[in-house]
């Protein structure tokens, strides 16, 4: 495969550098028209850099402290998601609306990087990204209109879209972890934690009474 990085000067700038360019162009366009009947554009604007500040903040940080550019990717999601709540919590904002509202951003970063990392790398494997990105893209759209309906799903209330999201991306990448050799036990926690994370927030939203659920598993059962 060609080396399709150009080096200017000290500076070497990466397919992988492109992807997350355009992903970041695209997402914010979406992430505005999602939110712009509801808020002003400045605060938009202000949200998404720091968001995007968030993200960047614990994804390049966790290159520094493991070496490892392999916890990238859920980092980057778990800055981005401290960023929206230290912003709700500061603007008094939705924090359900704004979660949504990255649901498709969310995807596209991880389609866009997967398409860069394997430009950049030239592995096979980093087509697991793009995969998964797509049955993501597929989740969304089967329950966007459909998630308030789900009998499991009690309240209706938003914030589902993004969680569920998550949840299908975290799933099969720890799935698919388990399959590479180079996987290191400590992405895998990471991204089985996410995933755990996202189904506990599900329930949360769902507001379903554990006793009751836990009384019919083991109706079930017996």
């Amino acid at each position: 495969m060609p080396n399709l990085t150009l080096t200017i000067g000290q500076a070497k700038i990466t397919p992988l550098f492109w992807g997350l360019i355009i992903a970041f162009v695209i997402s914010s366009f979406s992430f505005w028209r999602r939110l712009r009947e509801d808020y002003k554009e400045e605060e938009i604007f202000g949200l998404t850099l720091f968001i995007s500040g968030g993200s960047l903040f614990l994804s390049w940080a966790s290159v520094f402290l493991f070496s490892s550019s392999q916890f990238f990717f859920p980092l980057a999601f778990l800055g981005a998601v401290l960023a929206v709540r230290l912003w709700s919590m500061r603007f008094k904002v939705n924090i359900w609306e704004v979660f949504d509202a990255l649901s498709l951003p969310f995807l596209f970063f991880l389609l866009f990087g997967g398409i860069g990392s394997f430009l950049s790398s030239g592995s096979v494997w980093d087509w697991r990204y793009i995969g998964v990105s797509f049955l993501g893209f597929g989740a969304w759209k089967f329950s966007r209109r459909r998630y308030r309906s789900f009998s499991w799903y009690k309240s209706g209330k938003i914030g589902f879209l993004f969680w569920e999201v998550s949840l299908v991306v975290f799933l099969l990448l720890s799935v698919l972890a388990f399959f590479e050799e180079n996987t290191l036990y400590f992405e895998v926690l990471i991204l089985t934690t996410m995933t755990l994370l996202s189904a506990v927030i599900i329930y949360y939203r769902a507001e379903r009474n554990l006793r009751e659920d836990w009384r019919n598993i083991l109706k079930w059962r017996k």
